[in-house]
């Protein structure tokens, strides 16, 4: 079987720091930076062919995390402007104000195509600053609950997340003090979170899609046009996307498995 990468249509509106969630098919990206210094609302749908704009979210952010799917998404955390509690729901035309998060938290890594079964890895909280922490919430579809704590604290994780809400997988990531890019992965089992094989290439600012036993990430090798694929056991090596992204800068990801 032959992998590779190819190109798609660009983004309607260039930027980084964003959310994401969906699938390859149905993909909504969400808020971000537009350069030089600008957090956006702007949302895009993908629909494996193309972009095209949608609802904006209700406030202009960085570092909202996304899950779901384009027609039953949940965003929440964030920086809009400043660090924030607050969530909201995507039926695939409109957002709707959710229950809060627990705390103030962005650069979520998230694990959940079900908006009814979602867990984040927090990167960063209101009392961790560039420290880091382990902790998670979890999302039942209406409510967000304290979740068990990580093996290992991370931050600027918001797109290294895949799987579900029951069967996810966090990875890679970026601790103080230096080096600071990570190789740590880890797997959730509905209760709790268990170390996994690491990541060949240590990177952080980092996306991935796909299951638990099938995913697919960008590492930095170098200026994060390699990638790796996990399958259950062990992360190897795939073909180079081609075209650089210099610090990761925080790339947009959706897909159901590690094949699309």
């Amino acid at each position: 079987t032959t992998e590779a990468w190819s190109s798609s249509a660009p983004l309607g509106t260039g930027r980084y720091q964003s959310g994401s969630f969906g699938i390859q098919t149905a993909g909504v990206v969400l808020c971000g930076t537009i350069p030089p210094a600008n957090p956006s609302s702007n949302v895009e749908e993908y629909n494996g062919v193309g972009w095209s704009s949608a609802t904006a979210y209700p406030a202009a952010g960085i570092s909202v995390s996304g899950a779901g799917t384009q027609t039953a998404g949940i965003a929440a955390g964030g920086n809009t402007p400043s660090m924030t509690t607050n969530a909201f729901s995507y039926d695939g035309s409109s957002w709707t104000a959710a229950n809060a998060l627990p705390y103030a938290a962005n650069n979520m890594a998230s694990c959940g195509l079900a908006k009814t079964s979602v867990i984040y890895a927090i990167g960063r909280d209101g009392s961790s600053g560039n420290a880091g922490t382990n902790k998670s919430v979890t999302f039942d579809g209406t409510n967000f609950g304290a979740g068990p704590t990580l093996n290992t604290t991370r931050m600027y994780n918001t797109t290294s997340g895949s799987g579900t809400g029951t069967a996810g997988l966090v990875f890679g990531g970026f601790i103080d003090p230096s080096p600071n890019a990570m190789t740590n992965t880890e797997s959730f089992n509905g209760a709790s979170w268990s170390n996994e094989p690491a990541l060949n290439t240590a990177s952080s600012f980092i996306s991935g899609f796909g299951t638990q036993t099938n995913t697919v990430t960008q590492v930095n090798t170098p200026n994060y046009q390699g990638s790796e694929k996990f399958d259950g056991t062990s992360w190897t090596a795939l073909p180079d996307i081609g075209v650089a992204s210099p610090g990761g800068l925080y790339g947009a990801s959706a897909g159901a498995t590690g094949d699309a």
